[in-house]
């Protein structure tokens, strides 16, 4: 899935224009300190809501998302590691557990750098969703 790569690309190249940005006062250093905080944060609300995704799907008989695995190996730290492993996954979902999956770790981290004070990040957030949008049907 040529597409699937894109999206991967596109992610990480909006985490990583954070290394070399200023916001006001603040330096490239200091921003990426705060992308690192919201990575972890993203990485543990995405652990949580797989935890409650998979206690509901597990009472109504219906197979589980595979989100444990993907949150549980990717190192919080590393950013675009934890987008890579997202979507490395995607031929293993349904269409439909696809765009749940694409939802959810952009709400995720578009809350955790809200919480950490990156309004730059909003800028990159607003832009995979318009791929979200726009793309996905390519893809699928």
């Amino acid at each position: 899935m040529k597409s699937t790569t894109k999206l991967i690309r596109v992610d990480i190249a909006f985490l990583y224009q954070l290394a070399g940005m200023t916001v006001d006062n603040e330096t490239p250093a200091d921003l990426q300190m705060k992308a690192f905080s919201a990575y972890r944060a993203a990485h543990k609300r995405v652990a949580a809501d797989y935890e409650k995704l998979a206690s509901a799907r597990k009472a109504d008989g219906s197979t589980a998302y595979r989100l444990e695995a993907i949150a549980g190996l990717a190192e919080p730290r590393d950013g675009a590691k934890v987008f890579a492993l997202w979507f490395a996954s995607a031929d293993d979902f349904t269409r439909a557990a696809k765009v749940d999956l694409m939802a959810l770790c952009g709400q995720r981290m578009f809350d955790a750098a809200y919480d950490q004070g990156i309004p730059s990040y909003f800028v990159g957030v607003r832009q995979m969703r318009k791929l979200e949008t726009v793309e996905w049907a390519e893809i699928l």
